[in-house]
């Protein structure tokens, strides 16, 4: 199987909620990613489009999809 590891792109936002939820459903995630999936599902669309976006352009921190 091949995998390609690329940024994100700002217009994966949803993508990019349903990877984070996914991960965030494991019940030692918190410790791991610093955030609840209770937080992290009642956080708004605006919010994971903006963290789309900075996982896209920022140039401090990226974040990548495979």
């Amino acid at each position: 199987m091949d995998y390609v590891i690329r940024r994100v792109r700002a217009d994966e936002w949803r993508e990019l909620r349903a990877l984070r939820l996914a991960a965030l459903a494991d019940p030692v995630a918190d410790v791991a990613f610093g955030e609840t999936y209770a937080a992290a599902a009642g956080s708004p669309d605006e919010v994971w489009r903006q963290r789309a976006l900075d996982g896209a352009e920022s140039a401090r921190s990226a974040t990548f999809v495979g």
